[in-house]
């Protein structure tokens, strides 16, 4: 499972524990500051990635990621991710 963080971006990764979450595109979009229309090519390319097609297939897939406990995985990836980005960009003192 760990292998599937490989093929999303970050930003991939962002939507899909939005998706995750069950948050609308518009939650998803005002907290990643990006378009709507950008959060559904996302979940499109997320969708095809996971090899669903469909509303109720990707959910399902969604699902199964959940089951799985995926989605607190990548929370904890997620979030290391960005301990790691403040460290590195804080001015020295």
């Amino acid at each position: 499972m760990l292998d599937l963080y490989k093929h999303f971006t970050n930003t991939e990764l962002q939507v899909l524990l939005g998706c995750l979450d069950n948050k609308r595109c518009k939650a998803i979009a005002d907290e990643l500051g990006i378009s709507v229309e950008t959060v559904k090519k996302h979940r499109k390319n997320i969708a095809r990635k996971l090899g669903v097609s469909g509303k109720t297939a990707f959910r399902q897939a969604l699902s199964q990621l959940e089951t799985e406990g995926f989605a607190s995985l990548l929370r904890t990836k997620l979030t290391g991710m960005y301990r790691a980005k403040e460290v590195a960009t804080a001015a020295p003192e």
